[in-house]
C-alpha cells in the first residue's frame, strides 16, 4: 500500500512538534533553500548569497556584509518554518511571536532543523565514494530459464 498525498503533506502543512534547546517548544515545517528560491521568498538582495549556498560555493568577500546576509536568510528560514506559534513583525495573539522574541540559540536550532534533510543527503554524497556494484544484470531481466 502506498503513503497518501495527506500524509505525504502532512509535515509542511500541520508542522512537526520540537522541543527547541530553550525547553519551550513549537511546530516546524520542513523547508529548503530551493523551495523558498523557486517560491520566490527570498528577496532578491539575498538570491546571490543563497545561490551561493546551495551550490556549496559560498564566497565571503565582505565578512560583515556576509554575515548580515546569513542572519536576513536565517530569519526568513525561522518565519517560513514555524508554524506555531507563527512569527509576525508584529504579533498581537497568543499564537503569534516576534524574531525577537526567539533567542540566538533558537533560531540557530530552526535553522539547522530545517536544513538537516539536505545535510543529511550531502554527507550521503560525500561518503559515496565509488558507484555501487551491480547486483544484476539488466539482461536477466528479460532471459527465459
Amino acid at each position: 500500500m502506498t503513503t497518501s498525498g495527506s500524509e505525504w503533506r502532512k509535515a509542511r502543512e500541520e508542522g512537526v512538534e520540537v522541543e527547541l534547546p530553550s525547553g519551550r517548544t513549537a511546530k516546524l515545517r520542513p523547508i529548503s533553500l530551493q523551495w523558498l528560491l523557486k517560491a520566490g521568498r527570498i528577496p532578491d538582495g539575498l538570491t546571490a548569497i543563497v545561490s551561493q549556498m546551495i551550490s556549496g560555493k559560498l564566497e565571503i568577500t565582505n565578512v560583515v556584509d556576509t554575515a548580515k546576509e546569513i542572519i536576513s536568510l536565517n530569519e526568513l528560514m525561522v518565519t517560513a518554518c514555524m508554524v506555531e506559534p507563527k512569527v509576525v513583525p508584529t504579533p498581537t495573539t497568543d499564537e503569534e511571536i516576534g524574531l525577537e522574541d526567539l533567542t540566538d540559540e533558537e533560531v540557530d536550532f530552526i535553522v539547522a532543523w530545517a536544513a538537516k534533510p539536505a545535510q543529511t543527503m550531502d554527507t550521503f554524497r560525500k561518503r559515496q565514494v565509488k558507484s555501487v556494484e551491480t547486483v544484476y544484470d539488466s539482461q536477466d531481466l528479460f532471459s527465459t530459464p
